[in-house]
């Protein structure tokens, strides 16, 4: 089988879609894309899956020299961000709304870390908050999550 970063994406988002915490705070506003800018109908709150690409933990002559030729399978990552982007004007709740949205974006995404069997683990790396420069009200709650599959490697 051979599985395309956008699968990981589309599993991604069903499973966010699915967690009732996600849906009281974000309701349907789950997808993927961001472009250079943030539009009005992604506000006041919204959840974005930006895809990164994909990596192989180990190139083909270093497979071929622990496992010998032939072999054809290989640890594959692929990278995306979960954006979430929010209003708020009062910094101190602002920085409550950064934590809390970290916390349940997490346990949200790990609840399956497989998503459906898709992948063989979730690893979800640092948390960056950001504030847009432009405009001070609008917070971004971002997290590095690497998707691990078994795949083969002649199917690429």
């Amino acid at each position: 089988m051979s599985i395309e970063i956008a699968d990981i994406r589309d599993a991604l988002i069903t499973q966010l879609k699915a967690d009732t915490d996600i849906k009281d705070i974000f309701s349907t506003r789950i997808d993927y894309g961001l472009g250079r800018n943030v539009t009005l109908d992604m506000l006041p709150n919204c959840v974005r899956i930006v895809q990164l690409g994909r990596g192989v933990t180990a190139t083909d002559a270093e497979i071929e020299a622990e496992f010998g030729s032939g072999y054809t399978w290989v640890w594959a990552h692929y990278r995306l961000h979960v954006i979430a982007i929010f209003e708020q004007s009062n910094e101190k709740t602002a920085e409550d709304a950064e934590s809390d949205y970290d916390r349940k974006l997490r346990k949200a995404i790990t609840k399956d870390r497989g998503l459906g069997g898709l992948v063989t683990d979730i690893d979800i790396g640092r948390t960056v908050f950001r504030t847009h420069p432009e405009k001070d009200s609008t917070h971004y709650v971002i997290l590095e999550i690497t998707a691990l599959t078994h795949e083969r490697s002649d199917v690429r």
